[in-house]
C-alpha cells in the first residue's frame, strides 16, 4: 500500500550518487545529440540523393522508351505476343510452328508483355512504352551501383571515372537499340548485372564472400539464362569471375575452386528454377529439352538433325576472329545487327585489353591504387563472355552486360597510362581531357540500329480481328505473322500451321505429317496469311504447293494492323497483310487448254 506525504510534508532531497547521475546523463545527451542529429541529417540528405538518381535514371528509360514510339519489332510480331497467349490457352498441339523455330522458346519474359499490353494498359499506349521503358531505368541504375562499388574499391577515387565510365557503357548500341523493345535483352541484362554486383565485396567489410551472395550471383545469371537461353553464355562467365576474385584477393586455391562451385550451383538453380519446367514440357512433346536447338544430340521426330543456329553474323575470316570488333566501325548492314550499325566502343575495349592485361597481372608492371580482385573479375567475365559470344552468336543485342563493362575498361586503361606521369595534376588533367574526348567522339560516331518502331495509335496492339469462320485453318506464309492470331476471331476451333522455316526442315517430319493430316479433312475452310512483296523475304510458296497440291489462293482481303505501319508510312495500311481464302480442289482447265498446262 503507497503512503502519501502529507500537504506539510517537504519533498526528498536526491542523494548525491543521485545528483552525480543525473549531471552525467544530460551532459552525455548534450554531447551526443548534435552528433545524433548530424548523422540524421547527413543519413537523410544521402537517401534523398540516392532517391533522385535512382528516379532520373527510371525516367531516362520511360521517356526515351516514349520518343522513340510504339514497339513493332519484328520478333514481337513474330512470337512474344503469340507464345504467352499459346501458353495460357494451351495450343501447344493445337497449333503447328506457327512462330517458326521462336514457337518453342520459354514463354514466361513474355507474360508481362502480354498482360499489360492486352489488359490495364491495352488502351494506353505510351504508358505501355514508358513501363517497357523502366528495364532501361533499372539498367542505370545497377550499372552506376556497379561502377561506383568498384571504384570505392581501389585508392585514388575519381567520380570523374565513374562518370565516364557510365555514360561510355550505358550509352551503347546494344543497350540503346533495345529501349522500350519487347526483345527482354535489356531485362536479362538487369539480371546478369544484379548477379556480378553481389560478386564484388563490400569496401571496409573484408575480401570475403559469403556462400550465400555466391549462390545468389550464379541464381539471378542461371535465371536470366533460363528465361532466354541466349544469356547462357554469362554462366560460365559469372563462375570463373567469382573465382578469379576470391582467388586475387585471399591467395587461396581452395577458397577460389570453393567460390566457382558456390557461383556455378546458384547458375544451375537459376536456370532449373525459370528454364526445367518448360524442358520438362519440350522433352514430353518433341524428345529435345532444348528443342530444336542440338537437334543432332536429342533426337527428336519433329525435325531432321541439323544445329538449328544462326551463322550470318559470325566472323568469317581469321582477321575478323581476332579483331571483330574493328569490323563495326564501318556502318554496314548484316555485321553483327541487320540494320546498319556503328559503334567503336567494344573497339575501344579490345584495345584497353592490351593495357589492363600486363598491367594487372605483371605483378612489375602492376600500377598502384588498383583494385585487384575488381580487375581479375571483370576482366575474367569480360573476356570470357566475349569469346562465348562471337562463337556462339555474334549478335549485338546479346552482348549488354559486355558492353556496359566497356566503359569501365577504357577508363581504366587511360588512369593506368597517366599514372606513368610523376604529377598528380598533370595525371589528372590529361586523364580527364583524354576520357572527355573518347565521350565526345563515341557520341559523334555511334549510328544506333533502328530494331522498328511506329507512331502511337489509339491502343497499344491496335490489330484488326481475323474474320475466321469456325472450325478453320489458317496457314501463315512466313515470319513476323502469329501476333494477328490471338486477336482473331473463332480461336477456339481453329488451327494455325506456319509456313517458313522449321516447316521447311520439319516437312517430312512430324510437322509436316500433321499438317497434312488436318488440310486433308473434308469442310474445314482453309486461309492464307501473306505480307505483301515489299516487306520482308519471306517467299514460302513452294511449301504451300507442297502440303496441298493445286491449290488456288482467292478472295484476298487486306487484314489491317498499326504494327505493319513503319515511321515512314503516312497510311494506317502501312506494309499490308492478306487474309485469303485457299481452295483445296485443283485447276481444272478447259480440254483444249489441257496441251498447253502440261
Amino acid at each position: 500500500m503507497i503512503r502519501e506525504s502529507s500537504p506539510g510534508a517537504h519533498p526528498r532531497e536526491p542523494r548525491p550518487s543521485e545528483n552525480i547521475d543525473i549531471i552525467l546523463r544530460q551532459r552525455v545527451f548534450r554531447l551526443v545529440l548534435p552528433v545524433v542529429k548530424d548523422d540524421m541529417i547527413s543519413l537523410s540528405r544521402r537517401f534523398l540523393s540516392e532517391a533522385l538518381i535512382c528516379l532520373a535514371c527510371l525516367l531516362t528509360g520511360a521517356v526515351g522508351s516514349v520518343l522513340i514510339g510504339q514497339d513493332r519489332f519484328s520478333d514481337l510480331r513474330n512470337y512474344h505476343l503469340y507464345n504467352p497467349w499459346a501458353f495460357l490457352h494451351g495450343r501447344a498441339m493445337q497449333d503447328i510452328v506457327p512462330a517458326d523455330l521462336q514457337t518453342f522458346f520459354n514463354p514466361l519474359p513474355d507474360l508481362p508483355v502480354w498482360f499489360l499490353g492486352t489488359g490495364p494498359l491495352a488502351a494506353f499506349p505510351r504508358l505501355f512504352a514508358a513501363v517497357q521503358g523502366l528495364w532501361f531505368g533499372l539498367f542505370l541504375i545497377l550499372l552506376l551501383t556497379l561502377l561506383r562499388r568498384a571504384e570505392a574499391l581501389r585508392s585514388g577515387q575519381s567520380s570523374w571515372a565513374v562518370f565516364c565510365a557510365f555514360l561510355l557503357g550505358g550509352s551503347g548500341a546494344a543497350s540503346i537499340c533495345q529501349l522500350g523493345l519487347s526483345s527482354n535483352e535489356v531485362m536479362l541484362a538487369d539480371l546478369v548485372l544484379g548477379g556480378l554486383i553481389l560478386l564484388l565485396p563490400h569496401p571496409g567489410r573484408g575480401a570475403v564472400l559469403r556462400a550465400g551472395r555466391l549462390v545468389l550471383a550464379g541464381a539471378l545469371t542461371g535465371a536470366a539464362a533460363g528465361l532466354k537461353p541466349t544469356a547462357i553464355i554469362y554462366l560460365p562467365a559469372l563462375t570463373l569471375a567469382a573465382g578469379a576474385i576470391v582467388f586475387s584477393s585471399a591467395r587461396d586455391f581452395r577458397a577460389s575452386v570453393r567460390a566457382m562451385i558456390l557461383t556455378g550451383l546458384g547458375c544451375t538453380g537459376g536456370f532449373l528454377a525459370a528454364y526445367g519446367w518448360w524442358a520438362v514440357h519440350l522433352w514430353r512433346m518433341t524428345g529435345n529439352p532444348v528443342f530444336p536447338m542440338f537437334s543432332y544430340l536429342f533426337h527428336s521426330d519433329w525435325v531432321p538433325p541439323l544445329p538449328f543456329t544462326d551463322e550470318r553474323y559470325k566472323p568469317k575470316t581469321l582477321v575478323q576472329w581476332l579483331a571483330y570488333p574493328f569490323f563495326w566501325l564501318q556502318g554496314k548492314p548484316m555485321v553483327v545487327t541487320e540494320p546498319e550499325l556503328a559503334d567503336m566502343r567494344f573497339a575501344f575495349a579490345w584495345l584497353s585489353c592490351l593495357v589492363l592485361l600486363p598491367l594487372t597481372f605483371i605483378p612489375r608492371l602492376r600500377r598502384p591504387g588498383i583494385s585487384l580482385p575488381v580487375r581479375a573479375g571483370f576482366l575474367c567475365f569480360a573476356i570470357v563472355s566475349y569469346v562465348l559470344w562471337v562463337k556462339l552468336y555474334s549478335i549485338l543485342r546479346y552482348a549488354i552486360p559486355m558492353e556496359a563493362l566497356t566503359g569501365w575498361m577504357v577508363t581504366e586503361a587511360l588512369r593506368d597510362g597517366c599514372s606513368f606521369l610523376r604529377t598528380v595534376s598533370v595525371r589528372q588533367t590529361l586523364f580527364r581531357y583524354t576520357s572527355g574526348g573518347l565521350m565526345v567522339l563515341a557520341a559523334l560516331t555511334t549510328r544506333y540500329p533502328g530494331f522498328g518502331h511506329t507512331h502511337f495509335m489509339g491502343r497499344t496492339f491496335e490489330i484488326a480481328p481475323l474474320p475466321l469462320p469456325e472450325n478453320s485453318i489458317v496457314l501463315l506464309e512466313g515470319r513476323t505473322l502469329s501476333y494477328f492470331l490471338p486477336f482473331a476471331r473463332n480461336t477456339q476451333s481453329a488451327t494455325f500451321i506456319g509456313l517458313n522455316d522449321m516447316m521447311q526442315k520439319g516437312l517430312e517430319y512430324d510437322p509436316g505429317r500433321r499438317a497434312r493430316a488436318l488440310l486433308a479433312e473434308p469442310g474445314r475452310p482453309v486461309f492464307l496469311l501473306r505480307k505483301s512483296s515489299e516487306d520482308e523475304d519471306d517467299n514460302f510458296t513452294g511449301l504451300l504447293d507442297a502440303l496441298i497440291p493445286g491449290a488456288r489462293v482467292t478472295q484476298c482481303r487486306h487484314a489491317p494492323s498499326a504494327l505493319q505501319r513503319r515511321k515512314k508510312d503516312l497510311t494506317y495500311e502501312g506494309l499490308p497483310v492478306f487474309l485469303c481464302r485457299v481452295s483445296k480442289e485443283p485447276v481444272i482447265y478447259p480440254a483444249a487448254e489441257q496441251n498447253d498446262h502440261k
